[in-house]
């Protein structure tokens, strides 16, 4: 059931019930498909609240660590949501958002959570290689050969187009599990992980995304370090920084120190959103206020983000999940146990704390965990996963 209730609520991502609401005659099967499919993460996750309220163990209901102040944050959002300029698209969001955390929630107090976890991790890590698969085969094929680069690319059967930050993330967190199963000992494993690694970090560099790339060298140098293969840093370090000083400065700001640093306009955009957000300085404007208030920008901060839909109150909330995050990883001193834990957690253990670094990074420049995304759909399994083992294995938890 875990795998079905994830898969239901990855179905949402690129659609939008407008497909068929917005059209009055005539609907084309791909219009049924997408507006159909924009609902069953809401389904997923009124049935996994049925089964929670049915529990019999209410106190276990209620125990998901850091992950059930996002619960509450997306709450506020929900509360507020008419004083969104658009009510009714404002709650879909919410709802989309409390989904994910629903579902994640009844994975928490299932008797086979870990597994459950594990199974959403799993599932989360195929999405992320098919999509490295696909731009590595697909847009980025031709650029190898010479063909301009561009910074928008198109989805597989029609679902729209991606931005470089949105294919940037994929393809990082596929590097970043390729690096964490190198250590795997059958060489035919090792052979594999080292060719997805390689089709990941080809893309991520033509991605040219820098909140990747800054997020990617972070993520990868804290994994190294835990896994404690110190050969790797040694050796790999130059080539790394070479190939993100290559992306990056070279390709990218075309060897322009300014341009390197700039910030593509963020600045105006989040002087923006924070006037915008005094304007309800305590509730917010509800959920995608952003859309909504901003000209159809979105806000690339996960803090800010958060309080344009929610107020200071729910943002004040995600603060206190962001930090409870960094305090579970930091007082459990998790990275001294990962070599004594069996291959297969110590892979997931890593692979999590890789991935939170990963998008906590890019949370400046990036709204990781503030909305319905591809970003939430991969942060909160990771900090469900490595919360519920640590509560498994508390000789050193908090």
């Amino acid at each position: 059931m875990a795998i079905i209730l994830w898969a239901m609520i990855w179905a949402g991502i690129y659609s939008d019930p407008s497909y068929i609401f917005n059209k009055k005659f005539f609907y084309t099967f791909f219009d049924i498909f997408q507006g159909l499919r924009a609902l069953l993460p809401i389904l997923a996750g009124f049935y996994a609240l049925m089964v929670i309220v049915r529990s019999r163990n209410k106190k276990a209901s209620a125990d998901m660590g850091p992950n059930y102040y996002f619960v509450l944050y997306g709450l506020v959002g929900a509360t507020f949501f008419l004083a969104s300029p658009n009510p009714v698209v404002s709650l879909y969001w919410a709802f989309l958002y409390l989904s994910v955390l629903i579902v994640i929630w009844l994975l928490h107090i299932h008797q086979d959570s870990l597994e459950n976890l594990r199974k959403c991790l799993n599932l989360n890590m195929w999405v992320c290689i098919i999509m490295t698969l696909f731009f590595f085969l697909g847009p980025i094929r031709p650029m190898l050969s010479g063909a301009p680069r561009y910074r928008l690319f198109d989805l597989p059967f029609g679902l729209g187009s991606q931005t470089a930050n949105g294919v940037a993330r994929f393809v990082a967190i596929a590097a970043l599990i390729a690096v964490s199963r190198l250590r795997l000992k059958p060489i035919r494993l090792k052979i594999l992980w080292a060719i997805i690694f390689g089709f990941a970090f080809i893309v991520l560099l033509y991605s040219q995304s820098r909140s990747a790339l800054l997020g990617f060298g972070l993520a990868a140098l804290v994994l190294i370090l835990i896994s404690r293969k110190y050969l790797w840093l040694l050796f790999g370090t130059p080539v790394l920084f070479y190939y993100l000083y290559m992306s990056w400065f070279v390709w990218r700001a075309r060897g322009n120190l300014v341009t390197a640093l700039f910030l593509s306009g963020r600045e105006g955009l989040w002087d923006l959103a924070l006037k915008t957000s005094l304007k309800s300085p305590l509730f917010g404007f509800g959920f995608h206020a952003d859309r909504f208030m901003l000209e159809g920008e979105h806000v690339h901060m996960a803090y800010l983000h958060s309080l344009i839909q929610s107020g200071l109150l729910g943002a004040i909330f995600f603060l206190v999940g962001i930090f409870g995050i960094c305090s579970l990883i930091i007082r459990s001193k998790i990275w001294r146990r990962i070599s004594k834990v069996e291959v297969r957690d110590s892979s997931f253990l890593l692979e999590c704390i890789a991935i939170i670094v990963f998008l906590l990074a890019r949370s400046f420049f990036e709204s990781t965990a503030a909305f319905y995304g591809v970003d939430l759909l991969v942060f909160i399994p990771a900090v469900g996963f490595l919360y519920q083992w640590l509560k498994i294995h508390p000789e050193s938890s908090p």
